[in-house]
């Protein structure tokens, strides 16, 4: 059989299974911000998951600096990320609302933030969604938090704005196998672990 490859750089091979690849994790562990003995001795072997939300949640940091323009195009990118999310998860972690109720909430925060025939204000969008989803428990995060996280701004969010990624994959993480949130990383944001790839690469 043969050995599968870094999910991150798709180059080389992980020692374990849905880890990334040695030469992945030193270089992340030598980028300034990540110096702490966290990275350098309690995760010695960190799922790709892991470290592909650090890339892309980074990744959006540097983008949302640049500017409002840059950062609702980056924003975009993330509630297309958390719908396609929410598309695959099956129906009954929705109940009591059906798929098609949870398909207008999506909608209508997608509308909202393109200014596509957008009605209403965030808050009041975000309220419709909590109560159409039965969302009661806002302590509890679920998959009935995702579409109201598609309805939520910088403001009611905090430091979660800039950790959308990992708040949004937290929500969710144990419905979705790694290969498929591997997958869902790299159709979304590959440009970006590309780039991080490519900065970091190396080519011996």
């Amino acid at each position: 059989m043969t050995p599968s490859l870094c999910p991150i750089c798709l180059k080389k091979t992980p020692v374990h299974p849905h880890d990334v690849c040695r030469v992945c994790f030193d270089k992340f562990k030598a980028e300034p911000d990540n110096t702490c003995e966290f990275w350098k001795e309690k995760i010695p072997h960190p799922v790709a998951i892991d470290l592909a939300i650090l890339i892309i949640d980074n990744a959006g940091e540097r983008e949302m600096d640049r500017g409002k323009k840059s950062e609702m195009a980056w924003h975009l990118k993330r509630l297309d990320f958390v719908s396609d999310c929410i598309d695959l998860l099956p129906d009954s972690l929705f109940l009591p609302a059906s798929r098609q109720n949870v398909k207008i909430c999506q909608n209508m925060a997608l509308n909202y933030w393109h200014q596509i025939t957008a009605t209403g204000n965030l808050q009041e969008i975000d309220r419709y969604i909590r109560t159409t989803i039965d969302d009661k428990n806002v302590a509890e995060w679920d998959a009935k938090t995702l579409p109201g996280l598609m309805a939520s701004d910088e403001e009611s969010l905090d430091f979660m704005w800039t950790q959308f990624i990992e708040s949004a994959v937290a929500c969710v993480r144990t419905h979705f196998s790694d290969e498929t949130w591997m997958r869902l990383f790299h159709k979304h944001f590959s440009a970006e672990i590309h780039a991080w790839v490519n900065q970091t690469g190396d080519e011996s």
